[in-house]
């Protein structure tokens, strides 16, 4: 049975692409031409991607679960702070831990007119536990962390010009930092 020509031509490619992987040295590229290289290296990934799909005859599901993309953890840690409550600034009391939080504006001061009310946040910050509390996974790194994450937001009242009750906050504690 004769060779069909794609399977022939990928052939040829994929020697192409030993050759020139074999005559590449890393050390010859300025960076302007090595982030070229690379974008079109990503290129050919793509295009590859989309071949692969375009000829196997089973479907890859239009999206993966993978616990570890960054991206996922995120949208996860997002739908997490928006699912609660927003709280008052000002009645904001300590609490122990590390965590991310984002800042809301209520009032009808003219800058911020845009956002207020929205589910812009004015503010989004984080506050990181001691270093040698990062990556514990232990419970401990609550009261270990101190009340840090309470006091980085609590050192912002000072700046809603005496309008604390405009403003209202989002915030989730991590065991790991947020």
């Amino acid at each position: 049975m004769a060779k069909n020509p794609a399977v022939t031509r990928a052939d040829d490619l994929l020697a192409e692409i030993n050759d020139l992987l074999a005559r590449t040295d890393p050390e010859s590229f300025t960076n302007p031409a090595r982030k070229q290289f690379m974008q079109r290296i990503e290129t050919m990934r793509e295009r590859l991607d989309q071949l692969t799909r375009t000829v196997d005859t089973v479907a890859l599901p239009s999206a993966f679960f993978d616990p570890a993309d960054p991206s996922l953890i995120g949208n996860f840690v997002a739908l997490a702070l928006i699912a609660q409550d927003r709280q008052p600034l000002g009645a904001m009391t300590p609490f122990y831990g590390a965590g991310i939080y984002a800042i809301y504006y209520n009032g009808e001061a003219e800058p911020y007119g845009p956002i207020s009310g929205t589910e812009t946040p004015i503010y989004v910050g984080k506050a990181d536990p001691p270093k040698y509390c990062l990556g514990t996974g232990s419970g401990r790194i609550y009261h270990a962390g101190g009340e840090r994450f309470s006091t980085r937001i609590m050192e912002l009242r000072p700046s809603t010009g005496g309008r604390i009750d405009q403003f209202c906050l989002l915030h989730g504690t991590g065991s790991d930092g947020g």
